[in-house]
């Protein structure tokens, strides 16, 4: 078995107490509701669905934080990830801002990176706009590495983007 106790802080396991599941497609009005009210609720169908089949197809999959103490629930985050030829891409976190600084974002990148260790990804990577100095200490925190920077227009203008990586190929399981 392997052992994660010498591992980078993204290797390590959640925190049990956050409510993490897997993202259903009876889960869009929650999202126009909590966390996307600036989206059609036709293009969050057209994204669940697009990450459902990715699911299906055992290449990835998107997940959502609950407050569970709300009646009803109310979804407080959001993270996916997505294996491509090389390396898994964690993309498209978001934590409702009432809920950041709290953890939440820690426990979805520990879930989705042991997702790709467990899809056998040799590297998992996530990419954060240069201006966002805050996730970037994050992931820095978590244990990614700098990798690489590109120019994307993140529909403000482009900006640089950097990617972190993590290689995981030392701690697939021998077994």
């Amino acid at each position: 078995m392997t052992n994660f106790q010498n591992c980078p802080l993204a290797l390590q396991h959640p925190n049990s107490t956050v409510a993490i599941r897997a993202v259903h497609l009876s889960d869009v009005s929650l999202f126009h509701e909590c966390l996307w009210q600036d989206r059609t609720v036709e293009a969050i169908t057209t994204f669940i669905r697009r990450v459902l089949k990715f699911q299906e197809q055992g290449r990835g999959m998107g997940i959502v934080v609950m407050d569970t103490t709300t009646l009803p629930d109310t979804i407080i985050a959001y993270g996916q990830v997505t294996q491509w030829v090389k390396c898994a891409e964690i993309s498209d976190l978001l934590v409702h801002p009432a809920y950041r600084g709290q953890g939440f974002g820690t426990a979805m990148i520990q879930y989705l990176t042991h997702h790709s260790l467990a899809m056998k990804t040799n590297c998992v990577e996530l990419g954060v706009a240069m201006s966002n100095q805050r996730a970037l200490a994050l992931y820095r925190r978590l244990g990614f590495k700098d990798s690489y920077t590109l120019q994307l227009d993140l529909g403000q203008g482009t900006e640089p983007v950097l990617y972190l990586a993590i290689d995981l190929t030392p701690f697939f399981d021998s077994n």
